[in-house]
């Protein structure tokens, strides 16, 4: 997934290693999903053994179109766009998923909210299977 693109330095000789934007943004979400809790975007950068400029530079985008956020201590962590985008993904797939869980554990695929959450009931009314609802 990572691929690098090698670019030659001044001397010829050495060469140094470019990551796409694309690969070290996913790298950028990777580490903050692995973390599961706020941290510096030097921690990020440190992290990721990348350039501090370009993680700087990179998070900036990603907090300006909410895939990131960004506290007022400067920590950062998975935004709001990324939660959306995991609702999508639920939507098409939640059902599929609850339905199997329910079909291997001998239940009816009859559909229950409660709370925030959709459970599908098992056939002793018991819950079996979460699927994320809209808000």
């Amino acid at each position: 997934m990572n691929k690098s693109v090698q670019a030659p330095s001044k001397t010829g000789s050495q060469r140094r290693t470019r990551v796409r934007g694309i690969d070290r943004t996913l790298q950028i979400l990777d580490c903050l999903q692995n973390r599961q809790s706020p941290i510096t975007t030097y921690e990020v950068a440190k992290d990721l053994a990348a350039p501090l400029s370009s993680i700087y530079s990179l998070v900036d985008v990603l907090v300006a179109s909410r895939l990131l956020e960004r506290d007022e201590n400067g920590m950062i962590c998975l935004g709001a766009r990324l939660y959306r985008y995991g609702l999508a993904y639920a939507r098409v797939h939640g059902p599929l998923v609850a339905s199997a869980t329910a079909a291997a554990n001998g239940a009816s695929n009859d559909i229950a909210p409660v709370g925030d959450e959709c459970v599908v009931m098992g056939a002793a009314g018991t819950p079996c299977a979460e699927i994320p609802s809209e808000r």
